[in-house]
């Protein structure tokens, strides 16, 4: 079964509406990060774990357009998983962060998220073909 769904994936190219859903919810999950800018210190922590959860969703979405071998712009894809691993990862420190560094924590995870918006962004406009 897992052979047959493999070989589906490898044989069915990735449709423009997948990656304009991924793009679409990148740019939601960076505007959602830019939102908590300037808020209070308790509200931008308590976001941050429902934001690590949502960049983890995103990164699993793209791990699956990934593993599709006929995706134009895969490098494009590879570097929007890492900025998702990475906001991941800062925003597992922010929580954690003391009260003075949890603005640059934020800072930190909305260009990450920004980076991850920009590059599906990219593998989408190469998919079209207006880049290379």
């Amino acid at each position: 079964m897992q052979e047959a769904l493999d070989q589906f994936r490898r044989d069915t190219p990735t449709t423009d509406g997948e990656l304009e859903r991924t793009r679409r919810d990148s740019q939601s999950l960076a505007k959602r990060v830019q939102d908590t800018a300037g808020q209070d210190h308790a509200t931008i922590r308590a976001q941050a774990s429902s934001v690590g959860e949502q960049a983890r969703r995103l990164a699993q979405a793209i791990e699956v357009l990934l593993d599709d071998q006929a995706t134009e712009g895969v490098h494009h894809l590879k570097g929007a998983y890492a900025a998702l691993q990475a906001l991941d990862n800062e925003n597992q420190r922010l929580t954690n962060a003391e009260d003075s560094d949890v603005q640059a924590h934020n800072k930190a995870s909305f260009a990450h998220a920004r980076e991850a918006a920009h590059k599906v962004s990219e593998a989408l406009a190469e998919k079209r073909g207006l880049r290379n």
